[in-house]
């Protein structure tokens, strides 16, 4: 008997004085069997183990085997169960079952695996058990080659029927990904509620969440009633208010409203759905609420922002003596945006014993950043065990703030401390630099930082990529913007954000042109423009005065359904508005649908503005207001700047009085600009120059050059000396200021001076720029500067210039060299005049357009003579000629001018 039971199990069978002796009958095999399973029913596992010593001194081990296996397998002894299976001469489907669920239920798959193997090399018949048991350890290891290969045996052994097996399988193949196997079992099956919830939650597993929800109507209209696991997954599936609704009804029937899991399911569905209030409803009305219930509904007020009700929240649940878990508390914490609140958190957390915790403390960390406590976020980062996320969200706070230096000191910690950096630290430092490109050392850094990025192999990340494009934009290197969006990747690989990002950078920082040649290239590319794209190209098409390719863009934004968004609809209006294709914005404008807001109103001002139209900027200033939209400061501008333009000196004046006494707006410098320019234009010099010196702020260079422009306009001397000198203080570098001064003089007749002023604006290294003007004729653009010859059709383009001036000076036109500010004769003076660059664009546009309308964009404030000449081509040549400068548009029509001879 020692032999026989010297290597039992964990220990060996306990001496079996206290059963009954053999006289007594007790020792029949029968008997033995119901002491046994009397053991396993009630988990006895000492009792059984000496059962099992009485067994082994009768010598009836072999032949109550499989009867120990199942005690020791109900007791959770795994070492009983294999001492017990290694000793038996014969093993049968039963032993080899036990065994592999012994492995199954004590987490050990492989090995029952393992053992299924060798139960099929040892020919021994599997029965549905031994399936089952199989089929449960590929579930726990994910092992769906395993899982395939036992299908095929069960298949094989004509138990494919057994709807516990399949519904088994239905379930690897569901947990696996593999959806398509799962699906084609389960048409093929007899379908039981466990099918059904296994299908549906296979679907939902892998993203099918329209094929979920279809599977959850098809087994109601199958005669199938759902379950509470059921309710459960189609509640975390529903993707719309209506289908949450349907579910709710569903479950109001099934009378399972009241019950905890489906409760806390609902509520989190309407939670996640941004229907608050309804979720509010089902968990007030729960019958009960566990800490899961209390989360859910904490985690969803947090995600939307409501943190005064996640604060009441909060303080019920402890009220009602919920202890709060490290999930209600991180809950609590996402999306927290009152610091009272964050505070009471960080308490909880502190009593709980959890202020060291990783998780917790990030979230704390990210919430001080974000509620703007830096100096509370330092003190909790001290004394948390930080990971990459905790220096990630430092550095996130830092470059939010607009603190570059800071983020680039953490970031030097962290290393220094052996903390890799990882993907979102790159993000969050590019962000920082791009934040700051006025500081010293931000180009410098930002450079640093993409060649880091370069040999760390981030480079082809296409939204590190995107940032690094961003950041050299913001900086103002849109070369290197332009190169590391062509080296970050294959061109073919970016994604239409990446895309976006660089037409973008390109446009907002007046590269209207490069940012339609990569809109081009995107379309080469087949990457389909999205809403964000089409708004950045048309800010391009505006920039570039590129009128056509914005009626293309336009055209497509017509047959995607996307141009009666309000978005869009106001980047078309003032594309339009900016190409000076005034009718076009205003029809935009009028085909909004939607209610409009005061953006696409500022869009229309403004077009109303640049195009000469100041009556009508006021009257739809006054309209927007009577609709219920309250002008912000944009607003203010555009209808300002209209004024000025239109010789609105008193209504303007007013606007720019009511807009602290009426709105609660303090002016900004482009009021003051603004204002300065309105008093300016109308000639009120004195009282422009007094408003300067009682300016809430100091008097930046807009504002200083503003009120010269007016100067030169009227010839004040004095006041133009002036306000040069405080130009040239504020901006030394300004060559406008030197320019204008010595206009001023020379038109003033003090020649001497006027050249005094250029030769130190020389001295200085200061160049005048150069007066351009271009017009695109066939989708190609043609660029002349003054008295220019390159042009291919030079010629031609004179002798029709030539043309035209004989023309016009028949019907009245005279030229006015007084603007000539040089000394030389009037012939002279006169050749000079008819050359400027804007003449020489409007000859070509007359010679070679088809169209009506002739466009021309100058980089330089158009001149009085140019201006007067262009009235009188307008008229001979029956054409609208119109023409865009540096402040505005001017439409050409029969004579007349826009802007009423106002500018």
């Amino acid at each position: 008997m020692a032999r026989c039971c010297q290597g039992l199990g964990a220990a060996a069978p306990a001496p079996a004085a206290d059963l009954p002796s053999s006289s007594s009958g007790a020792t029949r095999p029968a008997h033995l069997v119901r002491l046994l399973r009397a053991a396993g029913d009630d988990r006895l596992l000492s009792q059984g183990r000496r059962i099992h010593a009485r067994i082994v001194s009768l010598g009836l081990e072999e032949e109550l085997g499989n009867h120990l296996l199942r005690l020791y397998l109900k007791c959770e002894s795994l070492g009983d169960v294999e001492e017990v299976f290694s000793r038996l001469e014969v093993r049968d489907e039963a032993s080899w079952t036990t065994i592999i669920t012994a492995y199954t239920e004590h987490g050990q798959a492989k090995r029952a695996i393992g053992m299924f193997h060798r139960m099929q090399q040892e020919g021994v018949r599997c029965d549905a058990v031994t399936f089952l048991a199989v089929l449960k350890a590929c579930a726990r290891l994910g092992d769906l080659s395993q899982g395939r290969s036992i299908h095929a045996w069960i298949v094989e052994s004509g138990l494919k029927g057994k709807s516990v097996l399949a519904n088994l399988l239905l379930h690897i193949y569901g947990s696996c990904g593999c959806v398509a196997s799962a699906m084609l079992l389960f048409e093929k099956m007899e379908r039981d509620l466990v099918s059904w919830n296994a299908a549906i939650a296979a679907n939902a597993q892998s993203g099918d969440l329209g094929i979920a929800l279809e599977l959850f109507q098809r087994m109601q209209l199958e005669g199938v009633r759902p379950a509470r696991i059921t309710l459960v997954i189609a509640l975390t599936v529903c993707a719309t208010i209506r289908q949450a609704q349907a579910i709710h009804f569903i479950v109001r029937e099934s009378g399972l409203e009241q019950t905890l899991v489906v409760s806390t399911a609902l509520a989190s569905a309407y939670a996640r759905l941004g229907h608050l209030y309804q979720a509010k409803e089902v968990f007030d009305r729960a019958a009960e609420r566990d800490v899961v219930s209390w989360n859910a509904m904490l985690g969803a007020y947090a995600q939307h922002g409501h943190m005064s009700e996640a604060a009441l929240l909060f303080a019920r649940m402890l009220h009602e003596g919920i202890s709060p878990s490290k999930v209600t508390l991180v809950n609590a914490s996402t999306g927290c945006s009152s610091l009272r609140f964050g505070r009471m958190i960080h308490g909880c957390a502190l009593e709980k014993g959890l202020d060291r915790d990783i998780v917790l403390g990030n979230a704390l960390l990210d919430m001080y950043t974000r509620c703007g406590s830096p100096e509370e976020a330092r003190h909790l980062f001290k004394r948390i065990p930080c990971n990459a996320v905790s220096w990630n969200t430092m550095i996130a706070g830092s470059s939010q703030k607009g603190q570059m230096k800071r983020a680039v000191e953490l970031f030097q910690r962290m290393q220094l401390e052996g903390m890799a950096p990882v993907r979102a630290t790159y993000l969050n430092l590019l962000e920082a630099v791009a934040s700051n490109p006025e500081e010293a050392r931000a180009m410098a850094e930002g450079r640093k930082l993409h060649s880091r990025i370069v040999s760390c192999g981030y480079a082809s990340e296409p939204a590190i990529g995107t940032a690094v494009v961003k950041m050299y934009a913001s900086c103002g290197a849109i070369d290197e913007a332009a190169a590391s969006f062509q080296r970050g990747a294959m061109e073919d690989r970016h994604d239409v954000v990446s895309w976006n990002a660089i037409i973008s950078s390109l446009s907002q920082h007046g590269h209207g042109k490069r940012a339609l040649g990569f809109f081009r290239r995107m379309d080469l590319h087949g990457v389909a423009p999205n809403q964000i794209t089409c708004v950045a190209v048309l800010d391009a098409c505006a920039g570039a005065a590129a009128l056509t390719e914005g009626e293309i863009v336009h055209d497509h934004l017509r047959h995607s359904g996307m141009e009666s968004n309000l978005f869009v609809a106001t980047a078309l209006a003032s594309m339009y508005g900016r190409c000076g294709s005034l009718e076009s914005a205003r029809e935009i404008f009028e085909k909004v649908a939607v209610e409009r807001d005061v953006v696409i109103f500022n869009a229309m001002i403004a077009a109303y503005s640049q195009n000469g139209l100041a009556g009508e900027a006021l009257k739809l200033f006054w309209r927007m207001q009577q609709e219920g939209s309250r002008p912000d400061e944009q607003s203010f501008v555009s209808v300002l700047s209209a004024c000025s333009h239109g010789g609105l000196a008193d209504e303007g004046w007013e606007i720019f009085r009511s807009m602290r006494q009426s709105y609660g707006i303090a002016p900004s410098e482009d009021h003051y600009a603004c204002a300065v320019d309105v008093l300016g234009r109308a000639g009120w010099l004195a009282d422009a120059e007094e408003l300067i010196r009682c300016m809430d702020v100091k008097p930046t260079v807009l504002v200083w050059k503003t009120l010269l422009g007016a100067c030169r306009k009227y010839r004040d001397v004095d006041r133009g000396r002036l306000a040069n000198s405080m130009v040239r203080e504020l901006d030394p570098g300004d060559e406008s200021a030197y320019v204008v001064l010595s206009n001023i003089l020379a038109g003033a007749g003090k020649w001497d001076e006027a050249a005094e002023v250029r030769t130190e604006m020389e001295s200085r290294g200061l160049r005048k720029e150069a007066g351009k003007s271009w017009i695109e004729i066939k989708s190609r653009v043609h660029e002349f500067v003054a008295g220019d010859r390159s042009h291919p059709r030079s010629e031609e383009i004179y002798r029709e210039l030539e043309r035209l001036h004989a023309e016009i000076r028949e019907i009245g036109y005279v030229p006015d060299t007084r603007l000539v500010l040089r000394k030389v004769d009037e012939a002279e003076k006169e050749r000079l005049l008819c050359q400027h660059s804007e003449r020489l664009a409007i000859a070509l546009g007359v010679m070679s357009s088809s169209t009506d309308t002739v466009r021309v964009m100058k980089n330089l404030r158009v001149c009085e003579d140019c201006h007067n000449a262009t009235k009188f081509i307008s008229k001979i040549v029956n054409k609208e000629i119109v023409v865009r400068d540096t402040h505005r548009f001017h439409h050409f029509v029969d004579g007349s001018c826009s802007c009423g001879d106002y500018w």
